[in-house]
């Protein structure tokens, strides 16, 4: 069966329009990614042109396995090779130039495995995995991306603390206007999920909401838990 190309494609692109209109894909992230196994970084999609491609090559290579015994079509393999073997060279080489990968940024300074476990348990929704894969991507419209990659405007610069250009790695983690308030937030949040880990282990009660803040000084005679407490140091 001649399937056209252009048809083929056609399908897997109006799959990523369905899933970003429904907030499920970012309009600027990588149209291969998605199609990656999540332990690899993808959303686990199958493409409609990936599976022809599988099970086109699965029977080609039937078929040339059953061809020494018979001659019919051993003969038609041998012209189909004269006639079709430009385009199969064609084929392969686009198949590995559209090969999905991570992020540059992950691949080069984190430990792959782990970066995507999240993706492997899947308990996030459609929105949260496209928004968060798309900032991995520096598919995000911040001042860095306006100014050097669309050319929407000349200043780059953070809108916050005006001291670096606004890329998604600064406003995550680079920010000092962010400093004392959502990164000592967000560090709060991780820290209150190991507060209510110790306290389970020494029998404490303590409030199970991630909203509420700790009291600053829990006992129970087996074990005293402090939160937000300073210390005073010789130096």
């Amino acid at each position: 069966i001649s399937w056209p190309k252009e048809e083929i494609e056609a399908t897997d692109i109006r799959t990523r329009k369905l899933l970003t209109i429904h907030r499920g894909f970012h309009l600027k992230s990588s149209s291969l990614r998605p199609y990656n196994w999540r332990k690899e970084g993808g959303r686990g999609l199958v493409s409609v042109r990936a599976t022809i491609q599988d099970e086109t090559r699965s029977i080609q290579e039937y078929m040339r396995k059953m061809a020494p015994q018979d001659k019919p079509l051993s003969e038609y393999l041998r012209q189909q090779k004269t006639e079709n073997g430009e385009e199969e060279e064609e084929e392969e080489e686009e198949e590995e130039e559209e090969e999905g990968e991570g992020p540059p940024t992950v691949l080069k300074v984190a430990d792959i495995t782990k970066s995507y476990q999240w993706l492997e348990k899947a308990v996030l929704k459609d929105s949260t995995e496209a928004l968060i894969m798309a900032a991995q991507e520096q598919a995000l419209s911040t001042r860095s991306i306006e100014a050097g990659v669309y050319h929407s405007r000349q200043d780059p610069w953070c809108r916050l603390c005006k001291d670096a250009p606004e890329t998604v790695q600064h406003i995550v983690a680079g920010c000092k206007m962010l400093a004392g308030t959502a990164y000592t937030e967000r560090h709060n949040q991780v820290a209150g999920i190991v507060y209510r880990n110790i306290c389970d282990e020494y029998r404490l009660e303590v409030h199970k909401s991630k909203w509420e803040t700790p009291p600053a000084m829990i006992d129970n005679g087996r074990a005293m838990i402090l939160w937000d407490f300073k210390f005073q140091t010789n130096k």
